[in-house]
């Protein structure tokens, strides 16, 4: 589509198998943290014209 901006949203595990049912705390690949530890991330988009 012809939109005049796109939306990227850095993500940081991954999204649910289809068939999954389970409760939050089920969840593969989900990121957890003790209580006051900080969390650092960082990503990189390299954009180039189509």
């Amino acid at each position: 589509k012809n939109a005049p901006f796109i939306c990227i949203e850095p993500w940081y595990g991954r999204c649910d198998s289809s068939d999954f049912t389970g409760s939050l705390e089920e969840r593969e690949w989900g990121n957890q943290l003790e209580p006051g530890q900080p969390f650092e991330a960082s990503y990189s988009i390299k954009i180039e014209e189509m």
